[in-house]
């Protein structure tokens, strides 16, 4: 018998006259039947019949396979991804991406839903809370306890608003103020100070410049009803007469004028010069009683730093002695 047929290629097939076994995918059958070529994503199968092909669902399926049959793999029933194997969600998932994923909500996520995919811990781009959406914070804010916050250093009005929880407000406006740093044993970053607040609290605020200029005034005087000795401050049983001079280093900055005949003096002078911040380490303040002959010295607080301790801040400052019972003064950014 010549040629190829049923008659000797039973089991196989024929291409171009020659028998195959009928079992490649480039020649596919049997009986003895002309060869067959099988397509993309079909293969001979043991039966020698061109069958779609699970290797090739692989090779070509972005989703995933069913069987031969690639399925988008975006549901619930079919998931999954690069021509994986479809697998079936449980009833507390979802398909995210080709994935099975629990559910993203207030019971499954303590930080925030980006879709169905929980995130936590929050970041400053997907912040929330509680299993609620994630939004991004904007410009100068941060997210913390899953709130976008006002960040240290930004304009605020109130405490509730900033991510320290402590807007200190300036003294200028009465109402708007900054973020700041709360701190305690004087623990801050380089450039600022531990600044008890009026409140109660203690924050970081930017301290003065070495060079920033300031002025002194002395405000006020109180003076004890007697002198050292016990007795009265003039001989005929006179109240004193309390002046207060200035000394910012060796140098003189000014006197006040003399208040005649007190006890509780008060004061508009203001130093007529501005001092660096670096001078204001060492001031001393000398208090007199003014007589007609020679003055008395009532208290010398001798090289005081007076120094402000915030930028472009008032500050009050308390001198406390043993017969000037208390001066205060006061250091004026310029």
């Amino acid at each position: 018998m010549t040629g190829c047929g049923v008659g000797n290629c039973a089991s196989g097939c024929c291409a171009s006259g020659v028998c195959r076994t009928g079992a490649d995918s480039d020649a596919c059958g049997s009986g003895g039947g002309a060869c067959s070529v099988c397509a993309a994503n079909t293969a001979c199968s043991a039966s020698k019949l061109c069958e779609a092909s699970s290797a090739g669902c692989q090779a070509t399926c972005a989703g995933c396979c069913v069987g031969n049959q690639c399925s988008p793999g975006n549901t619930a029933g079919a998931c999954g991804v690069a021509g994986s194997a479809c697998r079936t969600c449980s009833a507390a998932q979802v398909c995210d991406q080709g994935q099975c994923r629990g559910t993203c909500s207030a019971a499954t996520c303590a930080g925030c839903c980006a879709g169905t995919t929980c995130v936590s811990p929050t970041t400053n781009a997907q912040c929330g809370s509680a299993g609620g959406a994630c939004t991004a914070c904007g410009g100068g804010q941060v997210c913390a306890a899953g709130q976008c916050k006002i960040d240290v250093g930004g304009v605020c009005t109130g405490s509730s608003a900033c991510a320290s929880a402590l807007c200190v407000t300036d003294a200028a406006s009465g109402t708007q103020g900054r973020c700041r740093a709360p701190c305690s044993g004087g623990a801050c970053p380089g450039g600022f100070n531990c600044v008890a607040l009026t409140s109660g609290a203690s924050a970081c605020l930017p301290a003065p410049a070495a060079n920033s200029q300031w002025r002194v005034a002395v405000l006020s005087a109180r003076i004890r009803q007697t002198n050292s000795a016990g007795a009265t401050w003039d001989a005929a049983g006179g109240l004193p007469d309390p002046r207060v001079c200035l000394f910012v280093g060796a140098t003189a900055a000014g006197c006040t004028a003399e208040a005649s005949d007190t006890l509780s003096a008060t004061y508009s002078f203001v130093t007529a010069a501005t001092y660096t911040h670096s001078q204001l380490a060492s001031v001393t303040v000398t208090v007199n009683d003014v007589d007609l002959t020679s003055d008395d010295l009532i208290e010398n607080f001798q090289n005081r730093n007076i120094q402000g301790q915030v930028e472009a801040t008032t500050r009050l400052v308390s001198l406390t002695g043993t017969l000037a019972l208390e001066v205060v003064l006061e250091v004026r950014p310029q």
